[in-house]
C-alpha cells in the first residue's frame, strides 16, 4: 500500500521535519511513550491507550506538563498537526518519533481503542 498524499501538508511536514524517525500511524506501539497531538474532544472520542494529549497548539505553553518524556512517538488525526508538533519538540530538545499518517488507519487496526473521558 502506499501512503495516501495529502498534497500541501507534504510539503509542510517536510518543511517542519528536519532528521525525524517517522513511523506510519499504523506502527503505533501502545507500549510506547504516545503523545496525542489532537485537540481534547478528538483525544476524548477515540485515542491510543496509555497516549497523553496535549494540544498541537499549546505545546511550547505548556511544554511544562509534558513529563520527562525520553522517546515520545507523536500523531494527530491526519499527520499535519503531529509535524508541526515534532518540529516544536525537537526544537525543545525532545526525542521524538513522528506518526506519518491518519489516526482512522490506526484504530482501523487496533486491538484496543480507548474512548470516553
Amino acid at each position: 500500500d502506499q501512503p495516501r498524499s495529502r498534497g500541501l501538508g507534504d510539503v509542510y511536514k517536510r518543511q517542519y521535519l528536519k532528521s525525524t524517525n517517522t513511523i506510519q500511524t499504523t506502527e503505533i506501539d501502545t507500549d510506547d511513550r504516545v503523545l496525542d497531538v489532537r485537540s481534547a474532544g478528538e483525544h476524548a472520542d477515540a485515542r491510543v491507550p496509555g497516549a497523553f494529549n496535549v494540544a498541537h497548539t499549546r505545546l511550547v505553553a505548556d511544554r511544562h506538563r509534558l513529563p520527562e518524556l525520553g522517546q515520545v512517538t507523536v500523531h494527530c488525526g491526519s499527520g499535519l498537526r503531529a509535524a508541526l508538533a515534532t518540529g516544536a519538540l525537537e526544537r525543545l530538545g525532545f526525542d521524538v518519533t513522528y506518526a506519518d499518517g491518519m489516526f482512522t488507519d490506526w484504530e482501523e487496526q487496533a486491538d484496543d481503542v480507548a474512548s470516553g473521558h
